[in-house]
């Protein structure tokens, strides 16, 4: 069981320009009374520009993780991630997101890299 926790902001500097921020955290619960033994923070920055209805992102993600092992000790491990990607906004209601995500640095925790892709669609 877990419960979630964030901020998120963004700032347009022009029309064609903007970045985001994002913090979270999240706390896990054995019980609604006892909290479990491990701990997220993440927090993300990225900046798009925009030319006409497509947008360029680029941004940077840290995700701390605090947890104990089955040995019963505490491991504090850290992802930095660099994201490349892009969107691509037809009409009102339709978005389309896709990101090469990929990791900088890591401690106690594996590097990777990843594509991503979504589609949104916004009913009204």
């Amino acid at each position: 069981n877990a419960v979630a926790f964030g901020l998120a902001s963004t700032i347009a500097l022009s029309n064609r320009f903007s970045i985001d921020w994002d913090v979270q955290m999240e706390p896990g619960f054995k019980s609604i009374h006892q909290l479990n033994d491990y701990h997220h923070f993440y927090s993300n920055v990225d900046a798009g520009y925009y030319f006409g209805s497509f947008q360029l992102i680029s941004g940077l993600s840290w995700l701390n993780i605090k947890e104990t092992n089955e040995e019963g000790k505490l491991v504090n491990s850290s992802i930095l991630k660099f994201n490349p990607g892009f969107t691509i906004e037809k009409g009102n209601n339709f978005i389309i997101v896709g990101g090469i995500p990929f990791c900088i640095a890591g401690r106690n925790h594996d590097c990777s890299a990843g594509f991503m892709l979504a589609l949104t669609i916004m009913l009204e």
